[in-house]
């Protein structure tokens, strides 16, 4: 994955529900909703308006896949342009702390402008308007739907969402999934969907080579061993009449966890960092490198483990290290 930043199209959803027309109702069984319809290409004047800016992001792994999609149906000669008419930002901040909704059009059937103080009143009547998403043209003749995606936690801060181009959604959720299917399995919706928005996470992609295949006998998940630590020393400071005055205490200690922590070997450490000096134009090297992918996060750190491995067993005749994995394989750590 290249250092790219992209500009990508963010739009207001207090201006969409502002410029929609009485031809958007649309009656079914009874029941009114809205179908935005919206000329992005720069012809029409109410498409101008709700774009509320071309704002840039930075690559991740999910542009990677919408590339790597988007090659495969067509022949992509514009990275960024395809991408733009594929996946678009909505920003609901300024709607759903807005104070005054007396410019806000609001289809027949919703809850008075009264009654939408409440933030669960806000949140219910924003996912019943924008839950069959918008229709859009970008070339201003042909229009395609585009429904509610994903949003990473930093973006569920700011009130953003991403909306898909729909012809592409299932295929991009099968890749995005890494074909794990969750169908009937018990989620914590809110980890499962954090977990989800790391594919929107600033990313470099690394390329695999021969020498460090990444598969089932290079990357090994081990569980933690969690105990007490006897007797750590903690140490503990306050300020009094300009003089610091220090404590020390004993105790047993119970270390927290930590999300993913891990080891890199050395020579792989190597290899990423000149992959991103060439690739990346990064300057310096590190140690320790943050991995973010849907359903793995966390920081490993370079450790020499293999050359403990050899001081450590030295007095022993051993090609091979077993240990069970965190799903109870034999793995051997020789071969990480």
């Amino acid at each position: 994955m290249s250092a790219t930043n992209w500009n990508l199209i963010k739009m207001d959803a207090t201006k969409i529900l502002c410029n929609w027309t009485e031809r958007d109702i649309i009656k079914e069984d009874g029941n009114y909703k809205v179908a935005f319809k919206y000329d992005l290409s720069g012809n029409n004047p109410i498409g101008r308006e709700i774009i509320s800016i071309e704002d840039k992001f930075a690559d991740n792994a999910l542009f990677f896949q919408l590339r790597e999609i988007l090659i495969e149906n067509s022949n992509l000669e514009d990275d960024e342009d395809a991408i733009r008419s594929t996946l678009i930002f909505i920003d609901f901040k300024d709607i759903f702390f807005k104070e005054d909704w007396s410019s806000i059009k609001l289809p027949p059937d919703t809850p008075s402008k009264d009654e939408l103080r409440s933030d669960k009143a806000r949140i219910n009547l924003i996912e019943w308007l924008f839950k069959d998403g918008l229709e859009l043209s970008f070339d201003g003749k042909n229009f395609k739907r585009f429904v509610p995606f994903d949003k990473s936690s930093s973006m569920s801060k700011k009130c953003q969402i991403t909306f898909i181009d729909s012809q592409i959604k299932d295929v991009l959720d099968r890749r995005l999934m890494l074909d794990m299917d969750f169908i009937g399995e018990r989620l914590v919706l809110s980890r499962f969907y954090a977990y989800r928005g790391l594919y929107l996470s600033t990313g470099y992609r690394v390329e695999p080579i021969k020498n460090f295949p990444m598969n089932e006998e290079t990357v090994m998940v081990l569980d933690d061993c969690i105990g007490f630590l006897e007797r750590v020393t903690t140490l503990s400071a306050f300020k009094q009449d300009k003089r610091w005055i220090y404590n020390t205490k004993e105790k047993n200690l119970k270390p927290n966890l930590f999300d993913g922590e891990g080891f890199i070997s050395p020579d792989f450490a190597e290899y990423i960092n000149k992959y991103l000096k060439k690739r990346c134009n990064f300057l310096a090297d590190s140690h320790s490198f943050q991995i973010r992918m849907p359903f793995i996060k966390g920081v490993v750190h370079e450790v020499d483990f293999n050359q403990f491995f050899s001081e450590q067993l030295q007095s022993v005749e051993v090609n091979e290290l077993l240990i069970n994995d965190f799903f109870g394989i034999t793995r051997d750590l020789r071969k990480a």
